[in-house]
């Protein structure tokens, strides 16, 4: 752990902080003011924190009630319920999100409205990975280029990750609760205990958790270097000056160790993070400016991996190597909401990071030691301002428009002379100008149908590997080639138009949504077929490069209340992609997707259970040039269900892939020993037990 990396940052996160805040706190206000709804005349209406968005059509939830109600081995797994969204397995843990066919940072992935970015750049820990997903009171997903509050480079759209949030309180509690839990398929072990409560001026909430998993089985058998161990805690502590403020802090740290990826060339040693957050709101700072929210973040991780686990492919001599890898991020945002009458409210804000990634792997070949920088000190800094006006024109129709704009900067310090040779340039310093915005509108004929269609557009630029990496195998496009960055890449740049409807009656409700996205300068690999890889075993060249793509699909759900307790429902997505240029398929778009569910539920003891089915189509559209393989369609189904049996213990029990399904998702990474897809999970029987009080 960067112990100086941690008091700088906290240093610099402090002073902003103290500055921003203590001309509010000198502002004394009522104890018994009114909400803003009350003063507006606006009814219940819901305050933006910064760490969750706006309820769109585009966005969707799982909230506090479903998470409860599961088990997800990691956080990727979890986001797989909503549609749209699938994943790559590259193991056991770090299941990363796939949506609407866009991947890794064409997605923004925030926690509690911070970003953060994975050490590894074989993206062994996704964004998404540094939370346990027991963590999490509510996940929310916005589809496409349709928030500019969610921060810059939202091309696919934005996944946010919301842990709870310390509650005011009047006078003084404390609980708490215990859980353990364990799953078959992997002899995985899981435990978690919390503490939380407060007084009058202030709150907190204590976090410690473990989970120890072996190798887990397939439909075929023990799939081989996937167990792992995390270990992780959090602290927060908020303060409530008075009714209208709250200043917070919050400290997280998480430990994995014994990391194992079939889907990889090495594993991982050593896996730590740390998150480092402050935040401060002020709502109904006058009768227009209703909510004033500050946030400043640090976030850290660091990587130790190596392949002594791994055995070479027949014929090949094994060379040891070992690799440390770091991203280190700083951020912040503030933002102000506002009210300017009784049919409209106003955002407006700025929001910066910097981020710094370094990656440096060394291998010993023949008792010589060799240095490879896949991350030469690279840097990347942005800065934002973003406007969002709402506005109910008339009963039936509301409109709503946002706008950013972000100056971005990238460079790297330490790159390899040869690979400065290669590209022609001796400084790599870039600086680009990007503009966001979209319109949406909705039009609601009646109480219980609502027609909504946006267009928006999206800017991401090119990440560390893309830009810097020389000779280093693609995360995003498993084809087994070496790639070579490109310094000078252009941005990723979205038009998207998103159209569809939502129906709601008594029993029965349903939406579905078409979208279409132009993606000019689509980032993509072209061989080079003069170089000669340095990858034992990797089959060519490629340099990471631009060209254009059309990504459309259609999503929708439904549910019917067949009786009271029963319910009934359904999803379906498809992604379809191709490079405009060419007219070859987009590699690595998901198949046709379907999911149904019955569910039972009653008062009786909380009791609930749930029969529920996935299904995939074959997947027959591929792109072979980027190692892309047909791959036959699947069904699996489970069952689970709780129950309530005493005030304040939960059970939880299921039974995933109930007839022990051999299958690999067609997004799953490839065994680079084998060859062959990195299989799911076979029949899991899991247990959770719960204790609150």
């Amino acid at each position: 752990m960067k112990k100086l990396s941690i008091s700088r940052g906290m240093s610099i996160l402090g002073g902003i902080f103290l500055i921003l805040s203590s001309a509010e706190f000198a502002y004394t206000q009522e104890e018994n003011a009114l909400s803003v709804g009350e003063t507006m005349g606006l009814g219940e209406f819901k305050v933006f924190a910064g760490e969750e968005s706006e309820l769109s059509p585009h966005t969707n939830t799982v909230d506090k009630k479903d998470l409860e109600q599961q088990s997800p081995t990691g956080t990727g797994d979890l986001l797989k319920q909503i549609p749209g969204i699938s994943a790559v397995r590259r193991g056991s843990v770090g299941s990363d999100p796939v949506l609407r066919g866009l991947r890794e940072d064409q997605l923004n992935v925030l926690i509690d409205g911070a970003r953060i970015w994975g050490a590894c750049p074989g993206r062994m820990d996704p964004p998404s990975s540094h939370i346990d997903p027991e963590e999490l009171e509510a996940v929310e997903v916005s589809k496409g280029p349709y928030s500019v509050r969610q921060g810059p480079g939202v091309l696919g759209g934005s996944i946010n990750l919301i842990t709870p949030r310390p509650k005011r309180w009047e006078e003084f509690n404390l609980h708490g609760s215990l859980s353990a839990g364990f799953e078959s398929v992997s002899d995985g072990k899981s435990g978690r205990a919390r503490l939380w409560g407060g007084d009058r001026p202030y709150s907190f909430r204590l976090s410690l958790g473990s989970r120890n998993y072996e190798d887990y089985n397939s439909g075929r058998g023990k799939v081989e270097d996937s167990r792992f161990e995390e270990t992780d805690y959090s602290t927060k502590l908020w303060l409530f000056p008075n009714q209208r403020q709250e200043v917070g802090f919050s400290l997280s740290q998480a430990f994995g160790r014994d990391i194992r990826y079939p889907g990889k060339l090495m594993d991982t040693e050593e896996s730590d993070t740390t998150r480092i957050m402050l935040d401060y709101s002020w709502n109904n700072v006058t009768p227009y400016l209703f909510s004033l929210q500050a946030k400043l973040y640090y976030n850290e991780a660091e990587h130790i991996m190596s392949n002594k686990h791994k055995d070479p492919k027949p014929g090949l001599m094994k060379m040891p190597i070992k690799a440390k890898t770091s991203s280190d991020t700083y951020g912040g945002r503030l933002e102000t909401q506002w009210a300017p009458d009784e049919r409209s409210f106003l955002s407006l804000g700025l929001d910066f990071y910097r981020l710094d990634r370094n990656a440096i792997s060394k291998m010993t070949m023949m008792g010589m030691e060799s240095e490879k920088k896949i991350w030469p000190d690279a840097f990347s800094y942005d800065a934002g301002l973003f406007v969002e006006y709402h506005r109910e024109l008339t009963r039936e129709w509301e409109f709503t428009v946002g706008a950013r704009i972000d100056a971005v900067e990238a460079d790297a310090k330490t790159p390899d002379p040869e690979a400065l040779e290669f590209w022609g340039r001796k400084d790599l310093r870039e600086k680009e100008t990007n503009w966001a915005g979209n319109i949406g509108l909705s039009y609601n004929p009646l109480k219980t149908l609502e027609f909504f269609g946006a267009v928006g557009r999206g800017v991401r630029s090119a990440d560390a590997t893309e830009r810097y990496s020389f000779f280093f195998p693609s995360s995003r496009f498993a084809d087994n080639f070496d790639y070579i960055g490109d310094p000078g890449l252009e941005p990723e740049e979205s038009l998207e138009l998103d159209v569809g409807a939502r129906a709601s009656g008594e029993k029965a409700s349903a939406e579905i949504t078409l979208f279409y996205a132009l993606i000019d300068d689509y980032i993509i690999g072209e061989v080079i077929p003069d170089l000669k890889p340095r990858t034992p075993g990797a089959l060519g060249v490629k340099q990471y490069s631009n060209t254009d793509a059309i990504i459309q699909g259609v999503e929708c759900w439904g549910e019917y209340h067949l009786l009271e307790e029963f319910l009934l429902k359904g999803s379906l997505a498809y992604t379809r992609g191709k490079d405009k240029q060419s007219g070859r398929p987009l590699p690595y778009m998901p198949p046709l997707e379907g999911k149904v569910a019955l569910r039972y539920e009653t008062a009786w003891l909380g009791f609930w259970s749930e029969l529920g089915g996935r299904l995939a189509k074959r997947k027959e559209r591929v792109a072979p040039e980027f190692g892309e393989e047909k791959t036959p369609g699947f069904a699996t189904f489970s069952i689970t269900g709780g129950i309530n049996p005493y005030p304040g213990y939960t059970l939880l029990l299921g039974v995933e892939n109930i007839f022990d399904k051999y299958y690999s998702e067609h997004l799953n990474a490839r065994n680079p020993i084998t060859g062959e897809r990195v299989p799911e999970p076979g029949r899991n029987v899991y247990v959770v037990l719960k204790y609150e009080f």
